[in-house]
């Protein structure tokens, strides 16, 4: 009897590595850049999941841009085939709460479902510490704060770490200087 045929990476993910969801936006553009730096055997292949592709003139040759919506979870599928690493850092900042619950809180349920059924190893979420109020926040980790949202941004995306946590997500090193929780 013959194995079976491991399905092909998908067009969709373009074989990434690592998928940054929201890699156009401030933190996610950090975050691809960063992982651009990485050089030789460390360089990852690297997704970037976007609603818009970004102008020809700003991509990067080992980046592979992949059209997805959280808003809209049916463009998720297949974005995360073949990805090992999926750093969420997407998010709706807006002060209208049904579309954060939409982009934030189901959004990342979604992404999260796509990355379940990819089989991805590796799951981080970049958050706020407003989930935790108006600060200040100086050498707490998360599971020294008491949650305090005070916007329907805030508390959709405490609800999104939740989920993460849940799944298996994890929280990055702390930054150097920091103890860690």
């Amino acid at each position: 009897m013959n194995a079976p045929t491991p399905p092909a990476p998908s067009s969709r993910s373009g074989g990434a590595d690592v998928l940054v969801a929201g890699g156009t936006g401030f933190i996610g553009g950090a975050i691809v850049r960063a992982l651009l730096d990485r050089t030789g055997a460390t360089a990852p292949r690297i997704g970037v999941l976007c609603r818009r592709p970004p102008p020809p003139g700003s991509r990067a040759a080992r980046v592979r841009y992949v059209r997805g919506d959280l808003a809209d979870p049916r463009t998720l599928d297949g974005t995360c085939a073949g990805v090992t690493t999926v750093v969420h850092a997407a998010s709706y900042v807006g002060g209208d709460a049904r579309t954060c619950r939409r982009v934030n809180h189901l959004g990342s349920l979604a992404l999260l479902d796509e990355a379940r059924r990819a089989g991805v190893r590796r799951l981080l979420y970049v958050s706020t510490a407003s989930v935790y109020g108006p600060g200040p926040h100086r050498g707490l980790t998360e599971d020294e704060a008491e949650p305090a949202p005070r916007s329907a941004a805030s508390a959709s995306r405490l609800r999104a770490e939740h989920a993460v946590r849940r799944a298996g997500g994890c929280r990055p090193a702390p930054p150097p200087g920091v103890r860690p929780g």
